[in-house]
């Protein structure tokens, strides 16, 4: 199982705290730019 999240550049370093890995291509969603990212659980 895993848990994907839509993380904000700036935030990126908090979710790799807890273990999660950016995955794919950086994308804009709301006119910020983002990473998807993924923890296995």
């Amino acid at each position: 199982h895993y848990i994907y999240l839509n993380s904000q550049l700036d935030a990126m370093s908090l979710y790799a705290k807890f273990g999660f890995v950016a995955e794919g291509e950086q994308f804009e969603e709301a006119g910020i730019q983002h990473f998807k990212m993924v923890k296995k659980v």
